[in-house]
Parts: C-alpha cells; structure tokens; sequence
C-alpha cells in the first residue's frame, strides 16, 4: 500500500499546479473552445485535446510560464501576406480571464501550412503578466485573431516615407526585432541572477558586462519600432529587464 500510495502522489504532483518539483511543474488545462476567434475563425483551428502550462523558475525564482498550443488549417484559402496576430488569454473555472493575454511572437510556421495541416504555436508570459499563485486558478485558454490585409503604397508615398523617417524601420523588421529582443531578455535576467548570487565570479562579471552592453543597443533598437501596434510588447519586455534589475 505503501509503494501504490507513493505512485499515486507522484502521478497527482505532476499532473497539478501544486506541489512537485519547481523546474517540472505542470499543470493541464483544455480550450475553452476550439473555435480561433476573430480574423482566422474560418482559416484554423485549435486542436482539441489537453495542454500542458510548464512553470518557468530560475534558481527557484518565479519566472512565468511556457504554454504550446496545437492549431489546424482549415481548407479555405487566404493570403499570408497579411498582417496576422493570435493571442492567447487564460481563463479560471468561471471563464474570467487570469492573467495577462499575450500574443504569439511567431507565427512563421503556422502560416506556412497547407489544410489539414497542424503546426504549434508557443506562448509567454513572465512573472509581470502572471503571478505564480494565480496558475492554480487556470482551467481553460481562448485564442483570439486578427487579419488584416497589407495596403500596398505607390512608389513615390514610398519614398516620401522613406525621406520621411528614414530610421523607422519596417513591419518584418520590427516583428523579428521583437522576437530577438524577447529572446535576449530572457537569456540576460538568468545571467544578471547570475552575476548577483555570486558578483565577485570574474566569468560571471564577464559575461554580465557583455549582457549588460548587449541590453543598452536593444533598448535602443526599439526606438526603431514607433508603431503603436509594438508599443506595448517593447514596453513590457523592458519592464521585465528593469524588474530583474532591482
């Protein structure tokens, strides 16, 4: 009895919110619906069936969490050379939202699919957009969408824009701008978590001063990406370097 009870708790802490190891806790949670809502509702579809939130912790520090998503093309045809966003929002028992809906930050492989075809989508959020006591009270997830068609401009408002603002750089610049910027951040807080447990580790000072020079020329890369539409990403990506700081 022993030995069977010792399997049954195992198999509840890695299937529940709490309990467990930090680095592989997980928690299960299923769509609300698998209807995409929005631009994409007749384009794809959320693969039915259960997801896994895995909880993100550094040196038992409150990171976030990572969540894939699985999605379906369906057979209608549409232009993928249209602005495309899908955004994720988690939801409690009584479908209220928990937590910060985030969007996906790349879609590349999802609009490359031809129908019938499935791809992943994988979400973010950090400890700024949830709390880690807040994950228990998640159940379900909602995607929502937008698809807006790129209006093409002539050659001469295009070189008016240009001599315009030459240094505003473009959509597809700014997207894998955000991206890398993303990337870079997440990579930079475990470093500079790193350099404060121990400052006086001449490796660590090392590459800390790098990450830290690295952080100074992407915050001001950002000044690049002034469309509204980025604002808000490039914004809580520097709140979250700026939180780790302190």
């Amino acid at each position: 009895m022993t030995v069977l009870g010792a399997i049954i708790f195992a198999s509840f802490i890695l299937t529940s919110c709490g309990g467990g190891s930090k680095s592989k806790n997980e928690c299960s949670i299923k769509p609300n619906s698998i209807t995409i809502k929005g631009g994409l509702s007749d384009l794809f579809e959320v693969v039915d069936g259960t997801y896994k939130i895995e909880k993100d912790y550094y040196e038992n520090k409150w990171n976030g969490i990572n969540l894939k998503i699985q999605v379906k093309r369906k057979s209608k045809e549409f232009d993928a050379k249209s602005d495309i966003t899908i955004s994720c929002e988690l939801l409690d028992e009584n479908q209220s939202p928990v937590g910060m809906k985030i969007d996906c930050s790349d879609l590349a492989e999802m609009i490359a699919l031809k129908p019938n075809e499935t791809a992943w989508l994988k979400f973010y959020i950090n400890d700024i957009g949830i709390k880690e006591d807040e994950v228990e009270k998640v159940k379900s997830f909602t995607l929502s969408s937008t698809l807006e068609k790129k209006e093409e401009s002539s050659s001469s408002s295009s070189v008016s824009s240009e001599n315009e603002n030459p240094s505003t750089a473009s959509s597809g610049d700014c997207d894998q701008f955000i991206k890398d910027y993303e990337a870079f951040a997440n990579s930079y807080i475990k470093i500079l978590k790193k350099y404060k447990a121990n400052p006086n580790d001449a490796s660590i000072l090392t590459e800390y001063t790098e990450a830290a020079q690295k952080a100074v020329e992407m915050q001001k890369g950002a000044t690049d990406c002034t469309d509204a539409k980025y604002a808000a990403k490039l914004m809580e990506i520097a709140n979250k370097i700026a939180k780790a700081a302190m």
